[in-house]
Formats: C-alpha cells, structure tokens, sequence
C-alpha cells in the first residue's frame, strides 16, 4: 500500500463499520471487537520493513493496551496477486511468528476498508476512543535506520492511554460550521473566526510521509491552533510556523515536551510554560 498523500488525524471523525474475515475463519466485525475504553485500528502487512521493525513492539502495546481496556485490531489489505507475502496463508505465519496471541488479524481482500478509512500506508494506525470517535493518527515510535528507538512507552502506547481517559481533540464543531458554510454567504464574525480557526487547525495535522509526528509534538500544534496563535497568519505560512516551533521546543525546551510526554497531557503547569513559549515565538515569528 504506497502512501499518496500527507495524512490528517480527522479528530473525531466516526470508526466505519467493516465484517471480515480472520486469520482463525471466523468473520469479525467492528462491533465485536471494539473495546470499552477504545480501540486501535491498523493497516498493516507482512512484507512492509516498517511493519518488521516494529512488530513485536507493537503486538506487546497491543497486549498492554488491552490491560486498558483498549482492544486492537490488525487488517491487511494488500493485493495478494501484486504481493504473494501478504497472502493469507502468509499472514497466518506471520501471526504466529510474531506471537500475535488473541490479537485479530484481518484480510480487507477488496481493498474496501482500507480506502473508507483512508488509509495510505503500513502501518497506518487510528486510534478511537469509547465513543469510536477518531482521535489519534500517527506513529508507534521514533525508528532510525528501521530500528525502534526504545525510549520509555511508546508514542502509540501514551496516545491510546490518553484516549482511554479523557482526550477530546474533536474537530467535529468546525466540520458542522463548514457544512453549513456552504449553504449560507451571510455568516456573523464569531462564525467566520472559527472557520477560519478549524482551517488552519486542519493544517498542523499535516504529518510528513513515512514519519508521522510523535505524540507530545502533535499535541502541542494543536494546542497552539486551539489557542488561537495561528489565527494571524496566513494559511500558507502554518507548516513553516509549526516547524519554527517544534525546532524552538526541542533545542530550547526540550524539558517542557518530555513533562508534556511524560504527563500524557497538558497540565496547567506544562500550559502556562507553553503559552510564554508561544507568545514569545508568535513576536519573533510575525517580526
């Protein structure tokens, strides 16, 4: 599955539903498996060298994630033809080589549910709370050279804990105003700052290909969108301030990202550090 576009967290989007079928033959559907706290849904495959390089990692998150009350689920929706690897009978050895245990591996043959859920490369995770509302896309961990760097709980492993608790990041309130957006031309100031707002929100979602944003770095764009910092600049100017920024916090504030990680959230503490970072950043940035 080659990667064709940047991908986007759609904060809040709902899971699709999908039936199919199981490295055990049994037909497995979304219902069935989701968890009660959440559930991690992810593309992957056996040929993939992302996939190999983490596997094992990500089936012992998956095992520690279901201690959370997170259930994960696995599917492959690679053309089988085009990569005889990926074949059933293949992905039956890959689970049992990689110890997959009670973790369901599916076989999207028609590439359906891979393209309703947008998915563009492997692994590709999405990761939805109890209410099967998106609310986090990326990756599982840093690699360099395809070796994980092991470096405490991984970035998948906090994000899904969180989500487990209490993360809301929801894009859900811009979407409605955009859809109606398109039906009106007379729309109040307030209306049209939260548009603007959700725009360029969408744009710090932007992730790079094949290395999706950690956690910690993900959660601080956002919270700078939220806040309003991006709401002066022009749409086209987002990526270059969010790469300004991300650069300033780890040469300069590389204690305040790990508080944030390490914290699983935002604190009033790690906030009130971040907004004198970005008023000071906004100064310099706009100059």
């Amino acid at each position: 599955m080659a990667l064709t576009k940047t991908p986007i967290c759609d904060f809040g989007k709902k899971a699709e539903d999908f039936k199919l079928q199981s490295i055990n033959n049994k037909s497995v559907s979304l219902e069935e498996i989701k968890g009660k706290n959440g559930t991690l849904i992810m593309f992957i495959c056996n040929h993939c060298p992302y996939v190999k390089a983490i596997i094992k990692d990500l089936v012992e998150d998956c095992k520690d994630l279901k201690n959370e009350g997170i259930n994960s689920v696995a599917i492959m929706s690679n053309d089988t033809k085009n990569y005889p690897e990926d074949s059933f009978d293949k992905m039956i050895e890959f689970a049992k080589d990689n110890q997959f245990g009670d973790l369901n591996y599916l076989i999207d043959e028609t590439q359906e549910v891979a393209k309703k859920y947008g998915a563009v490369c492997t692994p590709d995770f999405f990761g939805y709370n109890k209410n099967l509302e998106l609310q986090y896309r990326g990756r599982l961990r840093e690699l360099k050279n395809l070796v994980p760097v092991r470096d405490g709980e991984s970035d998948l492993y906090k994000a899904m804990k969180q989500v487990a608790g209490t993360l809301r990041l929801d894009l859900a309130q811009f979407r409605e105003k955009e859809a109606f957006a398109q039906f009106g031309s007379d729309l109040d100031n307030a209306t049209q700052q939260q548009l603007a707002r959700g725009v360029r929100l969408v744009e710090t979602l932007k992730q790079p290909e094949y290395n999706p944003m950690p956690w910690e770095e993900q959660v601080i764009t956002i919270f700078a969108a939220t806040k309003g910092y991006l709401d002066g600049f022009p749409v086209s100017e987002i990526q270059r301030f969010e790469e300004g920024l991300l650069s300033l916090m780890k040469s300069k504030h590389s204690e305040l990202m790990k508080q944030i990680s390490d914290d699983l959230s935002i604190s009033d503490d790690s906030s009130s550090k971040l907004v004198s970072v970005l008023d000071e950043y906004v100064k310099s940035f706009a100059a």
